[in-house]
């Protein structure tokens, strides 16, 4: 029987642990109590480069710290899992607002992965100073809407290039506009923006489903305006189905 690939990096997200993948090998683990700070940043450009920015996460530890872009496999479920509240309510968010240290953004410069595990006592001393995010904070659309961009590229880009104000441009209706949508991207794109809806979907329950549907996409069309009416959840399933 075959069995699917897992991802070469990874983060695994249990209900206790948190497990980090490196080329396939598991290089840290951690229960999810041993957390003392997850610091929620984003990449500023090099001022002599043109970079666009990136959000990316330093889970820290009493000796290490792991710091995971954003388009890490597995790194939704630390963001939006079912330990989300209880980190919230143990004061464990915090916010990254200087450039990383020179060690963690080399790899970037070189085009690999912005991904390693380093000493805690790297994070940078201006975060450390900050109070933690309130449950409020973490949620709003100022951070959130960045986050978006990245956990689920491929939907954000339907959304944002298909779904805008003028949209009936490509048709008046979903089947209109996801044939048009079709005809320029290939079938592993529509594979990517199916897997990204699904992922989207099985993470949240209706009422979390819309809440971050608007807080992460920005989105200038309502699906409560399609068809007579859906749901946030039946409008995106449909999608799925037209881009089969």
């Amino acid at each position: 029987m075959n069995t699917a690939k897992q991802p070469s990096d990874r983060l695994e997200i249990t209900d206790n642990h948190a497990s980090l993948y490196i080329a396939g090998e598991k290089r840290a683990q951690a229960e999810i109590e041993e957390i003392d700070r997850i610091y929620l940043a984003w990449w500023r450009s090099h001022p002599f480069v043109a970079f666009e920015e990136g959000p990316y996460v330093v889970v820290v530890l009493r000796d290490e710290a792991w710091v995971l872009p954003a388009d890490l496999a597995g790194f939704v479920d630390l963001l939006f899992g079912s330990n989300f509240e209880l980190l919230v309510a143990a004061a464990k968010f915090y916010q990254g607002l200087t450039p990383p240290p020179f060690r963690w953004r080399k790899k970037w410069w070189r085009g690999d992965v912005f991904l390693g595990i380093h000493p805690a006592r790297t994070v940078p001393r201006a975060w450390r100073s900050k109070p933690s995010l309130l449950r409020e904070e973490i949620r709003s659309n100022a951070l959130w809407t960045h986050y978006g961009k990245f956990l689920y590229r491929d939907l954000d880009n339907l959304i944002g290039g298909w779904f805008h104000q003028d949209f009936d441009i490509e048709g008046s209706t979903l089947e209109e506009v996801l044939a048009a949508y079709k005809k320029v991207h290939s079938l592993e794109g529509l594979r990517r923006t199916r897997a990204d809806i699904q992922r989207f979907l099985e993470k949240r329950d209706d009422r979390q489903l819309k809440d971050d549907f608007v807080r992460l996409f920005h989105p200038d069309v309502d699906p409560e305006d399609w068809d007579g009416g859906m749901t946030t959840r039946q409008w995106l399933l449909r999608i799925a189905e037209l881009l089969q």
